[in-house]
């Protein structure tokens, strides 16, 4: 269970980190999928642990460009 916890935690976390280089990018994303259903509801299933997102190519690629940069602990990108 408090397996289960963390990962929600840091699928939380890596959701604010998108978001906040989303905005200050003002690269446009929708949540999807189970994403999308756990906003939705307003609630986090226990088996919520990953973040699906929808982009458009153009702001895919500024997306992942900003995260390759900063590279770090925090997260590994793989494309």
């Amino acid at each position: 269970m408090e397996q289960q916890k963390k990962g929600i935690r840091d699928a939380l976390e890596i959701l604010e980190y998108i978001s906040g280089i989303c905005r200050e990018k003002e690269i446009k994303y929708t949540l999807l999928y189970t994403s999308l259903l756990a906003a939705e509801e307003d609630v986090l299933p226990d088996w919520f642990n990953i973040v699906q997102i929808g982009l458009l190519y153009d702001d895919y690629r500024i997306l992942m460009k900003e995260l390759a940069d900063n590279e770090g602990t925090f997260y590994t990108v793989t494309y």
